[in-house]
């Protein structure tokens, strides 16, 4: 550092020692710095003296310096005390550059120099700068001239950088508006903010970036830096020096450099890295996007630990060497610095990557270059691009293994589906999981997994509920994976053993069969908290059960065109508006009917195809399937399941965009996105890499052993049913255990065709409705039980008196309801059915009465023994012809009332 005054005070000058690097290339001039003004009390003297050393003036009055640098010397006036008077740069754009430092850094208007006399000649000047109350001592500020004569600023790591102290909330505004309005332009920033640094005098914020011309910026809060370079200049003592360290370590960088400049001339493009850096990986990815042979020197592993002897000697060098500071990554081609990561990057998406290592030989010309790689014109989305790589549409072996960011995104969808049925599952905890709820006759035997058989009391099941949510939490969010997979792998088979024949449906196969599979799966190594290493994965999804689900779908409505149709006309399935909407269009309805039948039977095969398009039509006609059907149907989180398991299958192409989206927030990329390994060395890692893949085939081989059972229990529905062998006794009771039998029944054999709607109501005791009369049932209260698709207790805004007394003291009114003589027909509900799980159980009527002791033991617990029976009319039609009511059940919750109950006559509008 050099000037004529403390730091503090003054303006100096910053001069880097480049380790003895002697490559002029390295500190080429540029054309954009074109000279510094200085006062000197004695302008003479001072170019004799530069005259002596070998740096005379030339025809413009400037004396060039050992670097090339230009200083125009100037007579110092006696009340001056700043020595710096101006520096001087070329502008592109004069009023753009004043508008810039003006508006963003809140710089004035200052007049230019009488003895600026720019060495070309013609042109447009201005000046901008603080003004002196900003100051620290109120000195003279030091002027910015801009001279634009036409040129473009050619702007190269030898013009350095400029450096402002000013206020730390000033810095963060800043950097805050360069995130905004600038986001490209930054250099080097902390987490989501500028660099905090805490120093003995106190914290310093500083980051650094670009202005709008491109010259580098460093933005530096004076508050710590201006006290912490006077401490150091006034307890300077060289003798406190540590001279022999201060030798060592630049011996280490002289070593270091010595290693880099002879890769640099061993490899034609070579790429300076670290393993765990989420922005060499950008770089990374645009030298694999074109194809280019590269030699990648990593410095760090993937856990931030050495892999060279002295990372730091290696960064300290390229600093010194391309002036771009100690960050990598640090690209070279033929020996040249081309740029960090976001450097790297912008080259590849103007085509100069590709043209740079073609010259070099590190890449091939393609036949049909992508359009997206030309140097002019509008620039593609990246999507757009990718989907227009020749690479795309060809095989490759490494499109065979399922991609890890796909795992982490099947993880991550899973688990959210997971929490939406916990959620729902919180919500009627007590009428599908208490022992008086309306599975108990339907528990599995002792020798099935149940851990909801553990007990049956309401705060015991609502502590393995939230054992579930939190289980289900931690899997999306990444948290002990494998663990929390597990705990979820057992929860949902306890819960699909505990519905079964009672109000179990598709998801809950679906979700056992997907946590049993992913048991075997790294899912924790990407975009997750455990943040573990990758390997590749077999392709063991186990999207083969859509051979045994098209099998079974052999009904009428399938085969002539009709079963979308009709399904979407069906109230306890319809989601509107979508499903009236695509209902309107018959062609439509068969078209999609015979998609599915279509997709389901031969489409999921390009999911295994090492084909990046193969895998995007499955991907699309799939997730489009599953997307539709979920936004026109109400069946549950069926959907949802189905959708995560897809994620499995997400394209490269999008995964590729997601990272890049993810790396925009470096906080959040450096702790969810994954590295490649460059050692090839036989190590731990590697036996973990193998004793996953082990784990992979156990479970492919459990979930193809799944399919086999499936197509044998269709027969000749099935396809491959010749193609595969007998099923043992064993492996089918060993699948029986594991919850992994193929049982599914998507609207098979045949879709639905007739509405189903469900009105409850209880009959209450009074003393007029005890028996004793002819026409007694004439005189019972009624009350609507069934609300919003589920029972409800509640009651009208009048109270009953506690115990059955009232059945015979008449102190009840009853008022509030409606007699069983002037009971009317029931109006259509706003929602048939709360949860897909009440519609599986009042579709069969043999399921009332565990509907009707549920009720009557709720009631009981939150109303008294006022309840005397239950009377449940079933409803439905075939559209778009009239409803029906088809028929009753009566359920009584005393013995002393089934006489009344049985007793009870249709009503009138009953047929």
């Amino acid at each position: 550092m050099v000037g004529y005054d403390l730091e503090d005070r003054a303006y100096c000058m910053e001069l880097t020692y480049n380790y003895g690097l002697d490559d002029p290339q390295s500190y080429k001039p540029g054309k954009g710095l074109m000279e510094f003004g200085i006062f000197v009390p004695d302008v003479k003297a001072a170019k004799m003296a530069a005259s002596k050393l070998g740096y005379g003036e030339v025809p413009d009055g400037t004396i060039i310096g050992p670097d090339c640098y230009r200083f125009r010397l100037l007579p110092l006036p006696a009340d001056r005390s700043e020595r710096f008077l101006y520096v001087m740069c070329r502008s592109g754009n004069l009023d753009q550059t004043v508008g810039f430092y003006k508006e963003v850094l809140g710089m004035v208007d200052a007049d230019v120099p009488s003895d600026v006399k720019p060495a070309t000649g013609a042109g447009k000047t201005a000046a901008v700068s603080y003004t002196s109350k900003t100051h620290p001592h109120q000195r003279e500020p030091v002027l910015l001239v801009w001279y634009e004569d036409g040129q473009k600023p050619e702007i190269t790591p030898w013009e350095g950088r400029h450096a402002l102290g000013l206020d730390a909330e000033q810095i963060k505004a800043l950097h805050a508006r360069y995130q905004k309005e600038f986001p490209d332009k930054i250099m080097h920033q902390g987490d989501g903010g500028p660099i905090s640094l805490q120093e003995k005098l106190g914290t310093l914020f500083i980051f650094i970036a670009r202005d709008i011309d491109g010259y580098e910026m460093c933005y530096v809060s004076r508050e710590t830096m201006l006290p912490a370079v006077v401490e150091a200049v006034t307890n300077y003592d060289g003798k406190a020096l540590d001279w022999a360290a201060r030798g060592k370590r630049i011996d280490k960088i002289a070593l270091a450099g010595k290693q880099v400049e002879e890769l640099l001339s061993k490899h034609s493009v070579v790429l300076f890295s670290k393993e765990w850096c989420p922005f060499c990986k950008k770089a990374k990815d645009a030298f694999e996007s074109i194809e280019a042979s590269i030699f990648i020197k990593e410095l760090e592993d993937s856990e931030k630990k050495p892999i060279v002897e002295e990372p730091m000697a290696f960064q300290e060098y390229l600093a010194a060497k391309t002036n771009a500071g100690k960050s990598v990554p640090k690209g070279f081609i033929q020996g040249q610095f081309i740029g960090g990561g976001d450097d790297i990057v912008d080259l590849n998406k103007r085509g100069v990557l590709l043209e740079k290592c073609i010259a070099a030989g590190a890449a091939e010309k393609k036949d049909t270059q992508p359009s997206y790689m030309a140097s002019d014109g509008p620039e593609l989305p990246a999507w757009k691009r990718c989907a227009r790589r020749s690479a795309f549409l060809s095989a490759s072996w490494a499109d065979f293994w399922l991609d890890i960011r796909a795992l982490g995104l099947f993880r991550i969808a899973l688990g959210a589906a997971t929490v939406i049925e916990v959620l729902e599952l919180l919500r009627f905890q007590d009428a599908f999981l208490d022992k008086d709820g309306v599975c108990k006759d339907h528990i599995p035997s002792m020798a099935m997994l149940d851990i909801y058989l553990a007990s049956n009391a309401p705060e015991s099941l609502f502590l393995l509920l939230m054992i579930n949510f939190f289980a289900a939490l931690g899997f999306m969010l990444g948290f002990w994976t494998r663990i929390c997979g597990c705990l979820c792998w057992i929860f949902a088979i306890s819960e699909h053993h505990r519905f079964d024949a009672c109000v179990t449906y598709g998801g809950d196969q679906l979700r056992s069969h997907l946590f049993f599979w992913a048991l075997f799966q790294p899912l924790g190594d990407v975009w997750s908290i455990d943040a573990l290493h990758p390997s590749k994965q077999v392709q063991g999804n186990p999207y083969y059960w859509y051979e045994y689900t098209a099998s079974t779908k052999v009904g009428e409505g399938w085969q002539n065109g009709d079963a979308v149709g009709r399904t979407l006309r069906l109230t306890q399935y319809a989601r509107e508006p979508m499903a009236g909407l695509v209902a309107s269009f018959p062609l439509l309805c068969r078209f999609f009917t015979y998609a599915t039948l279509y997709v389901e039977k031969y489409v999921w095969i390009l999911a295994f195809c090492p084909w990046q398009l193969a895998k995007c039509v499955a991907f699309l006609a799939f997730f489009g399937l599953h997307f539709g059907l979920n936004l026109t149907l109400r069946v549950g989180n069926f959907q949802l399941f189905v959708l995560s398991a897809w994620c499995v299958a997400v394209p490269r192409v999008l995964l590729d965009w997601l990272e890049s989206f993810l790396l925009r927030w470096p906080r959040v990329a450096r702790h969810l996105i994954i590295t490649s390994h460059s050692s090839r060395k036989f190590t731990p890692l590697m036996c973990r890499g193998c004793m996953v893949s082990c784990m992979n085939l156990v479970g492919f081989t459990l979930m193809l052993m799944a399919f086999v059972e499936g197509c044998q229990k269709r027969g000749e529905q099935c396809a491959v049913v010749r193609m595969v062998p007998p099923t043992s006794t064993t492996s089918k009771m060993l699948l029986q255990k594991l919850d992994l039998l193929q049982r599914y029944s998507m609207f098979s054999p045949d879709a639905p065709h007739r509405t189903l709607r469900v009105q409850l109501y209880g009959v209450l005791a009074t003393k007029s409705c005890d028996g004793v009369s002819t026409r007694y049932w004439e005189y019972c209260p009624v009350v609507e039980l069934w609300n919003e698709g589920f029972p409800a207790l509640a009651l009208p805004a009048t109270s009953l008196p506690h115990g059955r007394a009232a059945f015979f003291s008449g102190s009840m009114t009853s008022s509030a309801w409606p007699m069983w003589s002037n009971l009317s027909a029931p109006a259509r509900d706003s929602r048939d059915f709360a949860t897909n799980r009440w519609r599986k159980l009042v579709e069969s009527k043999d399921h009332f009465k565990a509907i009707g002791s549920y009720v009557c033991s709720k009631w009981r617990s939150v109303h008294g023994d006022h309840l005397l029976g239950l009377w449940m009319v079933r409803a439905q039609s075939v559209p778009p012809g009239p409803e029906s009511y088809v028929g009753d059940g009566k359920y009584w919750c005393h013995s002393d009332s089934k006489d009344l109950m049985s007793n009870l006559p249709t009503r009138p509008w009953i047929g």
